[in-house]
């Protein structure tokens, strides 16, 4: 068995993690992830703690999916305690900065009525100080406009609560609601202490190409040897085959699902909206996966930064194989407005491109367009975007 080469499984899942939860944008950008653990996160763990029966049961009811219930049976309550005492010692600076950025908000929301800004500053919270520059807009509405590229340095983005769950999927429906329920790592998964942007995972997803030695396996996810039986069931002895590149004139459109799909024509391939499932052990609906894509991708457009569209877990198990990631421009001006730019160079993509409307991406034979993407759209102003792909010069 040593001898032999190994691929991760088709139903392994690499689920990233922020604190415990399942990672989402939100939970990346500092001032979101801080708002998230102060007004959502923590109330939810207290919610679940008064009521574990409660929320087990609505979690299960399809009437209430979505809602802020926890799906973890009563069993496991004291793993809820343990992490919700955990963020309240260890992450107090964090909840601390929330509860500054919403009070100093609303101050200025109070008082500042179309009149100079300068000496708010100096009435902003220490924590936020040197962090955030104060605008209006045209009816004198003011905003504190934090500058995202100074979040990422200080410390309330902090690299060693990421992590990784890898752990198989058996059947689809199999995971909780990522935004109620956090995630605990059960016997027969492994817990991997890794940040996103650890050249480590290149290592463990370059397993997709490369098969591996399980020992070698085991010493890049920094287990021991006797882990061994923790690592086997969710490799494959078998050789993955990925598809070669698509290089016929006419375009070739394979649908992943949601929003995702592969174009390809003439040695060129584009992913759209990432967000591609693990096949299941025994039971799910049928679907093309990882295995049925190209050992390369040269463009993945991200149209905005919902969940189900710039999907971190996704985009970390393909990061490796995406040649660019190309994104919409964000100016950061709402506190869910996120740079993609940003976080995508935080998260490990070396090559990333943030693209306005009506801007293109030249291609050997044809172009990616931007265009504006209309509308409001949840909590996003400005980071969105459509695209038209030109296949063709004609």
């Amino acid at each position: 068995m040593k001898d032999s080469l190994y691929r991760l499984s088709e139903s392994s899942v690499l689920e990233p993690l922020v604190n415990g939860w399942y990672a989402w944008p939100h939970l990346i950008s500092p001032v979101p992830a801080c708002l998230n653990l102060a007004y959502h996160q923590i109330p939810t763990l207290r919610s679940y703690l008064q009521n574990p029966e409660g929320h087990a049961r609505m979690a299960r009811d399809p009437e209430y999916a979505g809602s802020p219930f926890c799906d973890i049976s009563p069993g496991q309550a004291h793993r809820v305690k343990e992490l919700l005492e955990r963020a309240e010692r260890e992450q107090s600076a964090d909840i601390e900065f929330a509860k500054d950025v919403l009070s100093f908000s609303d101050l200025l929301h109070r008082e500042a009525k179309g009149e100079r800004l300068t000496h708010y500053y100096n009435m902003a919270p220490a924590s936020l100080r040197g962090l955030f520059e104060l605008v209006y807009d045209y009816y004198n509405n003011p905003t504190v406009r934090f500058i995202e590229g100074l979040l990422y340095a200080s410390k309330h983005y902090n690299k060693k609560r990421q992590s990784f769950r890898i752990f198989r999927l058996f059947k689809d429906k199999q995971r909780p609601f990522f935004l109620s329920t956090p995630r605990f790592v059960d016997a027969g998964e492994i817990e991997w202490k890794a940040s996103f942007d650890d050249p480590a995972l290149d290592m463990l997803l370059d397993l997709d190409i490369n098969p591996q030695p399980v020992g070698r396996i085991i010493e890049t996810l920094g287990l021991k040897e006797r882990d061994e039986w923790k690592v086997v069931p969710h490799l494959s002895p078998d050789r993955s085959i990925l598809p070669e590149r698509w290089k016929e004139k006419g375009v070739r459109i394979r649908y992943f699902g949601h929003a995702c799909v592969l174009l390809e024509w003439n040695g060129v391939a584009i992913l759209t909206d990432p967000n591609i499932s693990a096949v299941p052990a025994i039971q799910g609906v049928e679907r093309l996966s990882f295995q049925d894509l190209p050992e390369k991708i040269d463009f993945a457009l991200v149209t905005h930064e919902h969940q189900d569209h710039f999907s971190v877990e996704t985009l970390l198990r393909l990061r490796k194989r995406i040649e660019c990631l190309v994104v919409p421009k964000s100016s950061g001006l709402l506190y869910g407005d996120v740079s993609l730019k940003l976080m995508s160079s935080k998260i490990g993509f070396k090559r990333v491109e943030e693209i306005d409307s009506l801007e293109s991406i030249p291609l050997p034979d044809g172009e990616i367009i931007s265009i504006p993407f209309l509308g409001e759209h949840g909590d996003l102003a400005q980071a969105k975007r459509g695209y038209v792909v030109r296949a063709g010069r004609e």
